[in-house]
């Protein structure tokens, strides 16, 4: 990963970040930054692949727990902000070997967060 300029950066989000269960966050972390991370160990046996989403900490900001338990490589986060009250922002990874019913729950979590936000950010 690679961030020019932190001091603008809010939200960084990152894919293939290849976490395993032996990393820990303190390994991953960026000062100033709340690390939301799902690593692909813990959606199939599969190596490699892994999402990270940071969220600056100057913001006012919410897991999305419902989403986030889902069986897929995606993270999301709620986002709130005084003129449009609040918007919804993922990171989500598709890796080639994906089985099927991980390509069901991302689908299903980006279907949820689109009926319930007016705003929403997906990368």
């Amino acid at each position: 990963m690679q961030t020019a300029c932190l001091e603008s950066v809010c939200i960084e989000c990152d894919k293939e970040t290849s976490g395993k269960a032996d990393i820990l966050d303190s390994e991953m972390e960026i000062p100033g930054f709340k690390l939301y991370r799902k690593d692909r160990a813990t959606v199939s046996d599969k190596k490699g692949g892994g999402v990270a989403l940071y969220v600056k900490n100057s913001l006012r900001f919410d897991e999305c727990d419902s989403l986030n338990s889902k069986l897929c490589e995606s993270v999301w986060c709620k986002i709130y902000a005084d003129r449009v009250g609040h918007f919804v922002v993922g990171v989500c990874y598709r890796s080639q070997e994906a089985y099927e019913i991980e390509m069901g729950e991302m689908f299903e979590c980006i279907k949820l967060v689109g009926e319930a936000n007016r705003s929403v950010l997906i990368n």
